[in-house]
Order: structure tokens, then sequence, then C-alpha cells
């Protein structure tokens, strides 16, 4: 830079090096009409240096059998869309509407943009959808290209936006006001150079290696391309998984639900012994970043879809990394290879790119909802259930076996009321037990979720002498009990699944081992366990694929208990049971449903 140079020259060269908006940046905009937005009255649309804008009430689905629809720079995009003629049906988001995967979309987002010299908009979807591979792509009145608005080609009017939305691996349920993707405004050019990515490095630690809680700054490779960002394939943070896999789920998403589908129904995890992973078949993957960045505040970073140093195929479907944001970054990828790919540790994914901004005033996960705050390892959509890897990997002995089951039609056909206790006589025990014995096994994680089997659970009730029936507290640690829907709650009935190892009969076997060799020690003589009745519950998930086989005994001396799965437990007079106005809160369901029969069953035991 020359010596000499003027005030003049300097500004003129902040328009040629540029800037991203931040927060009061875009506030700016949206006060003097700019940027023409309804805003929601939390103002979360508006990001650290992104801005999240509202879709429509309607859409267009474009006909599959026709080439891509594309924006044109001398039409608005609704005269696009009449143009097609009987090649599109209007639609209404109105209560809800299913976009199905394999088709497009044309939606239109609310408000409008005006953008001045110089100035451009650049978008992407939001995590929360690009991790669902809800591909949103831009479009805008008079503008011919995907993703990318510039003043250019729009000039001085105010333009529309809208999106051409691709469900690429769901089907997906939208309403009017969802927020599906984000916009970021530039002046001039943003971007750092290799070189100047270079320099920020030496100054601040943006990549690191993260192990036992400990971030360890890394020296990464800057190539010519930029920043090269690596796949991480120990599974160091998910148990061990590598990935997890799109399953091909008819049953569509709800995006105004939150946290409720499981999301072990939509990603299937991928293991590996030799840390390979194989992509192919234009299937979805969910991989994570071997590192742990941390994003300045004065700049932003974005991973970019396309680059392809080791296959071809989208790496991303949400990209934007706001300022202040930390964590290992979830690259959302498919394989467009003929071929399949092996993938080892360390391969090169991507590329981010860092644009130059001023300081937010209220950097990415600074009293804000940052879903995606200090993220580590294979990180779903916030839209799903969070992923039980524990329980994919069968990382503890608990959940790592397999149990009996038997078609639910069949074991329910011995039963007359849907749920609740029902005694059951001689004739119809004889029939159960039989079809119980014709069981087969599955394991725990392929089975704990699936209703349409039923997994038979042997529950005997221990009473004691002068009307009392032993009770206990179930442990909170999953290595010890490996059920933690029921941790904490007190319980009446002792049992479990039953094994393998409880040939060849299996119900007095798995009662035999859980009873008296696992789960308690009893003191002195004590009845044979007698058949009472069978107990089904839809109360909770827990509840719906197990079915109790009730038992009660009578034991004449003491009872303790006898395994890490049980906190305290003590024998308990019936009437104290009977008249504590907190037993619906303290007991487990099956426990809950039994308490009232307790007495009945307490005499039908002694008989």
């Amino acid at each position: 830079m020359s010596s000499d140079m003027t005030d003049n020259d300097a500004v003129g060269l902040d328009l040629i090096v540029g800037k991203c908006l931040v927060d009061r940046e875009i506030k700016e905009w949206l006060e003097s009409g700019k940027l023409n937005f309804p805003l929601m009255p939390d103002e979360e649309q508006v990001q650290p240096s992104s801005f999240e804008p509202v879709i429509g009430e309607e859409a267009f689905l474009l006909d599959a059998d026709s080439s891509i629809f594309r924006p044109d720079r001398n039409s608005t995009i609704y005269t696009r869309i009449l143009q097609l003629g009987r090649r599109k049906t209007r639609l209404s988001l109105d209560g809800g509407m299913e976009v199905m995967y394999g088709q497009s979309y044309a939606i239109p987002i609310e408000g409008n943009i005006t953008l001045g010299p110089n100035e451009s908009v650049r978008a992407s979807p939001k995590s929360s959808r690009g991790r669902l591979f809800l591909n949103t792509r831009l479009m805008a009145d008079y503008s011919s290209s995907f993703d990318t608005v510039n003043h250019d080609e729009i000039g001085e009017r105010g333009v529309k936006l809208w999106l051409l939305c691709e469900p690429l691996q769901f089907n997906l349920v939208l309403y009017p006001g969802l927020l599906l993707n984000q916009l970021q405004f530039d002046v001039g050019n943003p971007l750092l150079t290799p070189q100047e990515v270079r320099e920020v490095l030496k100054r601040y630690s943006i990549v690191n290696d993260l192990t036992d809680g400990t971030l360890t700054p890394k020296n990464p490779s800057v190539g010519t391309r930029g920043l090269m960002m690596p796949i991480g394939l120990t599974g160091k943070h998910s148990e061990g998984v590598l990935a997890l896999r799109v399953r091909r789920n008819p049953h569509p998403i709800d995006l105004k639900e939150k946290g409720v589908l499981p999301s072990e129904n939509y990603f299937e995890p991928i293991m590996s012994k030799d840390g390979i992973l194989k992509l192919g078949g234009r299937r979805g993957y969910l991989v994570c970043s071997d590192d742990f960045y941390r994003i300045p505040p004065w700049l932003n970073g974005e991973i970019r879809m396309h680059d392809a140093p080791t296959f071809a195929g989208p790496k991303h479907y949400a990209g934007f990394f706001d300022n202040g944001f930390s964590g290992e970054p979830v690259f959302e990828v498919i394989s467009y290879e003929d071929r399949e790919i092996d993938l080892s540790h360390g391969a090169a994914m991507s590329v981010m790119d860092f644009s130059r901004t001023a300081i937010p005033d209220k950097p990415y996960g600074k009293d804000r909802k940052s879903h995606y705050q200090g993220q580590t390892g294979l990180r779903v959509s916030s839209t799903l259930r969070p992923f039980d890897y524990a329980t994919a990997a069968k990382s503890h002995p608990k959940l790592n076996r397999e149990v009996l089951v038997q078609d639910a039609r069949r074991l329910l056909r011995h039963r007359k009321q849907r749920e609740g206790f029902e005694p059951a006589s001689e004739e119809v025990a004889a029939a159960l037990f039989g079809d119980v014995q014709d069981g087969f096994f599955l394991s725990r994680y392929e089975c704990e979720e699936d209703p349409l089997v039923l997994q038979p659970i042997p529950y005997v009730m221990i009473f004691g002498k002068d009307r009392k029936v032993f009770s206990y507290v179930r442990a909170s640690n999953i290595k010890d009990y490996g059920d933690k829907r029921l941790f904490g709650k007190h319980s009446i009935g002792l049992g479990g699944h039953i094994a393998p190892t409880d040939a060849p009969h299996f119900i007095m076997n798995c009662l035999e081992r859980e009873v008296f060799k696992e789960e308690v020690q009893m003191f002195g003589d004590h009845s044979r366990p007698k058949f009472l009745g069978t107990l089904m519950q839809y109360d909770r998930p827990v509840d719906q694929v197990h079915l109790g086989l009730v038992f009660a005994l009578h034991a004449k001396g003491a009872v303790k208990d006898n395994e890490a799965s049980i906190v305290s437990g003590r024998m308990l007079p019936l009437d104290e049971l009977l008249s504590d106005p907190e037993r619906d809160s303290r007991y487990e369901t099956w426990s809950k449903v039994l308490v009232p029969h307790l007495p009945e069953l307490y005499e039908r035991s002694l008989s």
C-alpha cells in the first residue's frame, strides 16, 4: 500500500474488500425498508450475521417430468411459474402440507428486498432443516442465479424472494410462517483470501482438537482453495458410531414439532471396526468434522457445498456458521459417484470460507436460542429427538443382549381388555405360556420401540406376613439398570426380560434368575410364584412394547435388595401404600396399575 494513500482511497478499498452485515446492521436495513420482511415477536430471526425469513401460505408443486425450474433475469418468479401451464399445481400450506421426497416446490418468502450498488445476498438452509436434507434454493425476481442475489442483476427495484424446496431424503410437513433458510447480506466482497486465513490462524485458534474435554489448538491445512476440513471417523463423541445413514421412512417429519419423533426411525447408525465409511446409492449421511471450530466474533464461516477433494456430491445443506459459533461441524453428504466410495478418518471433506464482519451485538450462543453451540459428534436436527448412541452402539450390557419377543397380536389375543391388569384362568395361562415359549429373540435395540412385537416380562410381587408387599426404588445409572425411562421410580414388582439362557422353560427360569439370583435375597421359606394374570399399558413407549406376566409369592422371612439396579427396598404395609396420596407420582406405570388390586392379589396368591 502506498504511503501517500488518501482517505478517499481507503474508503474505496473498504468497498472492494467488503463486509458481511451483522445483527445491528441487518436491523438498520429492516428499519430503512431495504429489507421488508415480517418479524416475529422474539426477533430471533436476526442472527449474529444472518436473517431468517418466514415462508408464505401457498406453494406450487412443479412437474417432476419437466426440466429443472430456473429463475430468469427477465422475469418474476411468479410469471415463470404461470408459464408452466399444466406443469404446476397450486397448493395451500394452511393447516400443514406434506412435501414429498423427490418433488420440487416453489414457495414464496414473505416480504421483499431492495439492494444498492455493490450489495448482494447469499442463502443457505437453516441447520435444523439442512440436517433433514431439505434443500432450499433461494430464487429472486429478475435474477438468474440460485442462492445469490446481487444489485447488478436486479437493479434498484424491490424484488420478491422464493424458495425452490426439494426434500432430498424425507417427506416433510410445512406450515405458513416457518423459518426454512437464512440470508446473509454482503457489501462488497467480504471473503478472506487463503493468505488472510493463514494470518488469522496465527492469531486465533479457530481449529482445535477436543479430547477428554480439553481443547488443543491444531495446525490446519490451508490450500489454494482455503481452510481444508477433515472428516472425523473415530466416533469419539458418539459411542463409536461413525455416521448416521438415512432410513427410507415414508412417515413425514412435522417441522412444527421439536424433539418428539425418535431420530432412530429416520437414521441408522454406521459402525466400522476399521474406521472406513462407505458412501453410495445417493443415500444421505450425517458425518462430523474431526476438528472443533471456534469462529471469532469478527468473522463468520461457510462450508462449500460442492468442493470435491474426495468425491462428487454435496457436502452440506446448512453451511453457515455465525460469529461466535463453537463446536464440531456436521456434514450432510450425498455421494453422486457411480460407484461406492470409501472414506477414511481425516480425509478432506470440503473447504470453509470466512467472511469479515463487524463484531455483532449478540454473537452466536450468547443470550440466544443457539441449539448447536458447543456441539460434538453427530448431532441430528433439533426437530427430532436426540439420537441414543449408547443404545445404538449397545455399549452397556443391559442393552447389548437378545430378549425373547412374540407377535403382539398373538399374545394380546389372550386378553379381553385393551389395557390394565386382567386376571387369567388356568386355561388362558396354559395357552399364553405356550405362545411365549414359541417366541423368538431380537436385540433390545431392534425391539425397544417396535409395537408389532411384545416383550413378555415375568413380573413377581413378593408379599410378606401381616399384609405387606416388597417395595423398592430403581437406580438411576444406565449401566446398572439399562432403562432410563424408569430411573428413580418406586416399584412393587421384580422381573425382567427373558434371555436365551433361560431355555428350555423360559418363564419360570427367568423368574428364578431375576428374582432369586439377581435382584433380591430372601431369608427363610417362601412359596412358589403363582401366576395371577397379565398387564398391558399404553401410557408411554416403554409400556407399549412389554406384556407383564404377573406373579406373586409369599416370603416368610426377610427380603433384602441384592442388585445395583435397586437403590433401596423394604416390606411396606398394603394399607400404607393404598393410602399414600402421592403413589401415582412415585410409582412406575405397572406398579401404579397394580396397587389398587393388591388386596385381592394378596388373597388370591394365598389360595
